[in-house]
């Protein structure tokens, strides 16, 4: 599992969704995955082929993550990268104010 978590984050770090991607995307999950993952699957499938352009590299690369969600545990990974995906900059942010604010006060 920790190994297709690892999968998943790095793929969509690397596609560099939009905001309204990752929210239309996350919205899909969340309102179709209560019915069954195959519909979920299809239904961010039909998503993907409207909305990005066809045989982009960011298409092709979110089709191979897609592929790797044969579960409902690899839809919730998906999901919970997704929404790490929006939180990223902000958790960077962070840290790097924790960081300087440490040195501050060592020197």
């Amino acid at each position: 599992m920790n190994k297709k978590f690892y999968f998943i984050v790095k793929s969509i770090l690397r596609i560099k969704f939009t905001d309204n991607q990752v929210h239309s995307i996350l919205n899909i999950c969340i309102l179709w995955n209560r019915v069954n993952l195959q519909t979920t699957t299809i239904k961010i499938i039909k998503y993907i082929e409207d909305r990005i352009k066809t045989n982009s590299p960011k298409q092709k690369q979110i089709f191979e993550v897609i592929d790797e969600v044969n579960s409902d545990i690899d839809c919730k990974l998906f999901i919970f990268s997704l929404k790490f995906y929006t939180v990223k900059d902000l958790l960077l942010a962070e840290a790097k104010t924790k960081v300087w604010s440490q040195i501050k006060y060592l020197c």
